[in-house]
């Protein structure tokens, strides 16, 4: 079954680079209808100081959590983010899975896997150039 489940998720995240590479992006499922809502037309962008954490614009009602690979903090991820907020929220370090660049567009891919709970659980994030472009995410809870 975990091969299944890996195929599963190796066949999601070439889906979406090739979506990425030709500039796509994947609609987003509204939780109340089931419907999906077309994408925001710009990355949500973050304000820091150095004297304070980043705070996103967006998804301010999602409370704010103890890290971890955990659905609650896969909601917390917002587009435009950098890596080091994204590791920051999950708690450790991604694995980096590749690194693609093509027409001055450079696109790597993480892999996390949820703390040892036997579930398979993972989440994949694309950032490209830099920010969170879209995330995957497999049996978080």
């Amino acid at each position: 079954m975990l091969v299944r489940n890996s195929n599963q998720h190796l066949f999601t995240v070439a889906v979406v680079w090739a979506a990425l590479i030709l500039g796509c992006t994947l609609p987003k499922k509204n939780s109340d209808s089931g419907q999906s809502t077309p994408p925001p037309t710009s990355p949500t962008t973050t304000a820091t100081t150095s004297s304070s954490p980043a705070r996103t614009a967006t998804n301010d009602s999602v409370p704010a959590s103890t890290a971890g690979v955990t659905m609650a903090n896969f909601n917390r991820l917002q587009n435009g983010m950098t890596y080091a907020q994204v590791a920051q929220i999950l708690g450790k370090e991604g694995e980096k899975l590749g690194v693609m660049e093509s027409g001055g567009v450079k696109i790597v891919t993480y892999k996390w896997d949820a703390d040892k709970d036997g579930s398979g659980a993972t989440m994949t994030a694309f950032f490209k150039n830099g920010k969170l472009d879209s995330k995957l995410q497999f049996a978080l809870k």
